[in-house]
């Protein structure tokens, strides 16, 4: 049945309050090191970063194996230079740079239990970095020439797991590096310009190569870029470090820093979310952790239990389902950190009232309660008796 009245109706329609997401801290734990950096999280769970080891003190290549998160494993890397695993995709296969191979770019198929690391080419065996991969196995990144110059590459998988270097197109300055590449292919990163070095960029899915319209005044980067086109980065200007997001249909946009006019945008995911780094107000040398969510950019150290001792210091990637990777510190130790959104009860709709928390109560979540009430889905079967919370099989003014 469902019977439900008026008056309730009415006020329902009009009780519209924003609410920001909170999180619960997950350390992710060390290799019994000083520090370790969550640096990427596929959206099946598996997390990659780095690591130092007390016994030299170098940084590795690590995984935690998702979804069910364990104990970090090594991949690569030891030696003076060290290892970092930059990006997974949802197959596990993992990329970065490692010293082990004479700081080239690698990649691991992290699902195959003790297999090794694969180098991935390089232009003239020089030195190269892998800093992203797609679901389909196109990695890209950078490699260094002779001269000592980068450039912009990708490696193409070939049907039988080998790759195929490809430079990408440059626009007559030093060099270019790519940063992230999205599921049609859209690559991003920066490039050089005959009079300008380092300004954020796009390769398209056409070919050629596109500056973005975000203003800089020494050096700027497009670290990532999610299924939309939607670009995000930072670029240091003459009154601080913006971080921006960028589509074709608005441009580049300032999303905001902590006060400090310093910020610097990390990774995107497919609702626009948006997290990174930028430096807390009063000092020069203190940052933390940030989500632009909603137009709202907000300290992920507000967005925790104040409690629990953390300090959120970086935010590197997020998930469709709003989980944060990164970095934290308590008790004086840097560790890696996975943040899990707390999803309230009745945020249930989005933009259009579209089924799908996204953060904030208001009307959205209301005509999506309506509709799943209606058609009598689980979702709106919210109380029992007394407007008590749980399901009770009925639709009534006990759900509302």
């Amino acid at each position: 049945m469902h019977a439900i009245s008026a008056s309730l109706l009415v006020v329902s329609l009009t009780a519209a309050a924003p609410a920001q997401v909170r999180y619960t801290v997950t350390d992710l734990g060390t290799l019994g090191g000083f520090h370790a950096e969550a640096t990427a999280i596929s959206e099946n769970g598996w997390v990659v970063g780095f690591a130092n080891t007390p016994e030299s003190g170098y940084d590795l290549a690590i995984v935690w194996r998702g979804p069910g998160i364990n104990e970090p494993t090594a991949i690569t890397g030891e030696g003076i230079s060290g290892a970092f695993a930059r990006a997974v995709n949802d197959d596990g296969l993992i990329v970065g740079i490692s010293d082990s191979l004479s700081l080239h770019a690698f990649m691991f198929a992290g699902g195959v239990g003790g297999a090794a690391a694969a180098e991935l080419a390089a232009i003239g065996g020089a030195v190269s970095d892998a800093y992203d991969v797609n679901g389909a196995g196109v990695v890209v990144g950078s490699a260094m020439e002779s001269s000592g110059f980068n450039h912009a590459v990708k490696w193409l998988r070939n049907a039988g797991g080998t790759y195929t270097l490809v430079r990408l197109p440059e626009l007559g300055g030093f060099g270019s590096a790519a940063r992230a590449i999205n599921s049609s292919g859209l690559i991003v990163g920066t490039v050089d310009l005959p009079n300008q070095l380092g300004v954020p960029c796009i390769w398209p899915e056409t070919g050629g190569v596109q500056p973005l319209d975000q203003q800089v005044s020494s050096f700027g980067e497009a670290l990532a870029v999610n299924d939309l086109g939607q670009v995000a980065g930072y670029a240091y200007t003459d009154t601080g470090t913006v971080a921006f997001v960028w589509s074709a249909a608005t441009g580049a946009i300032d999303i905001g820093n902590l006060g400090n006019h310093h910020a610097i945008a990390r990774g995107i995911n497919n609702r626009g979310q948006v997290v990174g780094q930028a430096y807390i107000p009063g000092t020069s040398a203190t940052q933390h952790g940030f989500v632009w969510q909603n137009g709202v950019l907000t300290d992920l150290h507000a967005l925790i239990d104040p409690g629990s001792g953390w300090v959120i210091w970086d935010a590197t990637a997020i998930t469709d389902d709003g989980r944060i990777v990164g970095a934290g510190v308590k008790n004086g130790q840097p560790h890696a950190v996975m943040l899990v959104p707390i999803v309230c009860a009745a945020d249930i709709g989005r933009v259009g009232g579209v089924a799908g928390n996204d953060g904030v109560l208001d009307n959205n979540d209301f005509v999506a309660f309506v509709d799943a009430f209606f058609a009598a889905a689980p979702v709106a079967d919210r109380g029992s008796q007394g407007g008590v919370p749980g399901s009770d099989g009925a639709f009534d003014n006990n759900d509302f």
